[in-house]
């Protein structure tokens, strides 16, 4: 596992970096990459520019399918190992990321209630 350093513009975005895979670092280390939040969203991508325009990551690490959307299993934009990224509609994106809201939201509902019982 490697970490990519990201560049920022907003103060928020200082010192995140990506995780790859190590087998896949000679794919990113020849760009500049960017922290790239996505509006109404609290995820944060990583981004970069080429000739033929902008490229996110994960994009870059397992390519792009016709009708298909890459999807952070642990819901996590940054982190591009291959083991977490999976093509899929968008409709199991929308599913996942909702599994993952409903998830962390039963976990702060039972560790609110374990701090109660201690």
């Amino acid at each position: 596992m490697a970490e990519v350093a990201l560049r920022w513009k907003a103060e928020k975005n200082r010192g995140l970096f990506a995780i790859v895979d190590d087998a896949d670092l000679p794919l990113v280390i020849g760009h500049k990459w960017r922290a790239h939040r996505v509006k109404g969203s609290h995820t944060v991508y990583a981004k970069t520019w080429t000739r033929n325009g902008t490229i996110f990551m994960h994009h870059l690490i397992v390519g792009r399918r016709r009708g298909k959307e890459v999807d952070h299993r642990d819901g996590n934009g940054l982190n591009n190992r291959r083991t977490n990224l999976r093509h899929v509609t968008h409709q199991e994106n929308l599913q996942s990321c909702f599994d993952m809201r409903r998830e962390r939201q039963f976990q702060a509902w039972y560790d609110e209630k374990l701090q109660e019982l201690s």
